[in-house]
Formats: structure tokens, C-alpha cells, sequence
């Protein structure tokens, strides 16, 4: 057995060396550098409808430390906690997003409690046209509509809802964005997106570790059979790449008009 496992390690280290003296493997390093870098620093317009939930939930009425006041809404009492909760919701790209490229529309989906009121605490210009719609109030749907949002335009939505904790998600389909995108804010650790990895991203990116994995076999096994500054320079390269394709499709923005 021992003497299998040594014929299998110097097998998989011959193939390697053959990889690493062949010259494709360094220009690979050279051409996913340069693919990466055109990714990050040349200007990526499009659109980017992006929305955030606010992590402080605001406490307006506690069930128990009252028993006097009683809530009526819509000629019903109120029995449970009622809270409010802050959303963004702005357009992070570079290109506007036009009412005509609304595909599906946009919409708020509150889960696990009862909307009360649903507002607009903030709008960041008149002329973008934002307004709410409250007929789907009871179905736990507030719609959204806008002539025109360009970068950075959007509103800060304040719902008022009965129940525990809220779940919030914003759904809807525009022009070349088939999923609105959520930042997920931390109270302590800040804002992170949260997006889901393309095939085609992972691919990439595994293409960028992958030189990086073989040279660091090859330098432990001391069988590169290239000098230390070729060594050096292509995995520098091969980590540069991995390192810009991941910054490009998870770059980190904020609400730019708060909640």
C-alpha cells in the first residue's frame, strides 16, 4: 500500500510539472489577470434595483405592559405587539430605470405579521415619481411604482405592522436584472450583499485559483523548474485575478438617503 501511494503522489506531481512547463499555463495566469482587471476598472453600466431592511425593528406598542390603552385599526382591536420596520429601496447602477422596463412589478412582501400602515418616510426627488400603492395592504403587499429612477434615486418605506418580527423581501423583474438584489445590514459587522454566485463566476474564479494551487504543489514537492521570480510574478497574478472578479460581483453600497 505505502508503495502504491508513492507511485499515485509522483504520477500526480509528474502531471503537474508537465502543466507547469507548459506555456499555456502561464499565459492563462496572464490572460484571467488581464480579464479580471478589465472587469473591475472599466466602467460597468446597468441597472441595479437594490433594497434593505433596516435591522433595528422599532417597538410602538408592547402586548401586557398596557392595560388601559387599547388599539383599533380598520374598526378592529389590536391584540398583538405592533412595531415598525425601515426600508430602502434605490437604484445602485449606472443606467436609470424606466417604468417601461418594469417587467414584473416591484413589490414589498411582509410575512408573519399584518400590515397597519405602509409610508413613505423618505424620497429622494419628486421627479422620480415614487409612490406606494395600499390596495394589497391586507395580503401583505405594498406595490411600488416610479416613472424614472436613476443612480442613487429611490425611498425609504416605514411599515407599520402587528405581530412579533416581520419578514420583509422585495420581489419584482426589470430590464436585465431578473432578481432585485437585497443588502443585508449588520448591526455590528455593516453592510454585505447578499447575491447569488453564478456558474460562471465560480468558474471563473476557480480558473484563477487553480495555477495558484499547482505552483504551491509544485514549489513544496521542489519541482517547478522555474525560477523564484516566475514563480512569484504568476502567482501574484493567478491571486490577483481571483481576488478583483470576486470585488466585482460583490461590491458593498449603503442606502445613499439612510432609512
Amino acid at each position: 500500500m505505502p508503495d502504491n501511494m508513492e507511485s499515485k503522489r509522483q504520477n500526480l506531481t509528474g502531471l503537474l510539472h508537465r502543466i507547469n512547463s507548459h506555456p499555456l499555463f502561464g499565459i492563462s495566469g496572464w490572460v484571467v489577470g488581464i480579464i479580471s482587471f478589465i472587469i473591475i476598472f472599466l466602467p460597468s453600466e446597468q441597472r441595479e434595483l437594490t433594497y434593505a431592511v433596516n435591522p433595528v425593528t422599532t417597538s410602538i406598542v408592547k402586548v401586557g405592559e398596557s392595560s388601559v390603552l387599547k388599539i383599533d385599526h380598520a374598526g378592529k382591536v389590536i391584540t398583538n405587539n405592533i412595531n415598525a420596520v425601515q426600508i430602502a429601496i434605490w437604484n445602485a447602477g449606472k443606467l436609470p430605470i424606466k417604468r417601461d422596463e418594469i417587467l414584473e412589478p416591484v413589490r414589498l412582501i411582509v410575512t408573519n405579521a399584518q400590515i397597519l400602515e405602509a409610508t413613505a418616510r423618505k424620497i429622494s426627488r419628486s421627479a422620480t415619481g415614487l409612490k406606494l400603492g395600499a390596495s394589497r395592504l391586507e395580503s401583505g403587499v405594498i406595490d411600488i411604482e416610479w416613472n424614472i429612477l436613476e443612480h442613487g434615486d429611490g425611498l425609504s418605506v416605514q411599515v407599520i405592522y402587528s405581530g412579533q418580527q416581520a419578514a420583509v423581501d422585495c420581489r419584482g423583474v426589470i430590464l436585465g436584472q431578473p432578481n432585485v438584489r437585497e443588502l443585508e445590514i449588520n448591526v455590528e459587522q455593516g453592510p454585505s450583499v447578499k447575491r447569488k454566485t453564478t456558474s460562471t463566476q465560480r468558474a471563473v474564479e476557480i480558473a484563477g485559483l487553480l495555477p495558484v494551487g499547482v505552483l504551491l504543489y509544485l514549489i513544496i514537492m521542489g519541482k517547478t523548474g522555474k525560477r523564484w521570480w516566475e514563480i512569484a510574478l504568476m502567482a501574484l497574478m493567478c491571486t490577483f485575478a481571483f481576488v478583483s472578479i470576486w470585488f466585482s460581483h460583490s461590491g458593498i453600497s449603503s442606502p445613499p438617503f439612510g432609512f
